[in-house]
């Protein structure tokens, strides 16, 4: 009633602040480890983040927005990893897999 015709009007639902935004400390450190280390994810950027003393490692989730809103993960890298692939056949017995860990003994030496 205060806003007149106004209040029929269109708004922006935009948030007026963002409490949990990353600071932009926080993303500068991302980025210089991220430079140092082109090879280095989300993962073991923010345990090396934990490794230093940060004190609230963003999640990371975060720390991949972060470097894909800086360019510095390219999309054509993101195309090229390869998804899990299961190991399925058309009827029992098709495949058969073996998982073994460490050396083994045989007759001869140890494998």
């Amino acid at each position: 009633a205060q806003e007149g015709s106004a209040a029929y009007m269109p708004r922006s639902r935009r948030p007026k602040e963002s409490p949990t935004r990353t600071s932009p400390e926080v993303e500068k450190a991302v980025i210089d480890l991220r430079t140092t280390h082109p090879a280095w994810g989300g993962r073991k950027i923010a345990r090396r983040l934990a490794d230093l003393g940060m004190d609230k490692v963003p999640p990371a989730s975060t720390i991949t927005a972060i470097l894909h809103r800086h360019g510095l993960i390219s999309p054509q890298a993101s195309l090229a990893a390869q998804h899990w692939q299961r190991f399925e056949h058309e009827r029992p017995n098709a495949l058969w897999q073996i998982d073994f860990k460490g050396d083994f003994a045989t007759e001869q030496a140890r494998c």
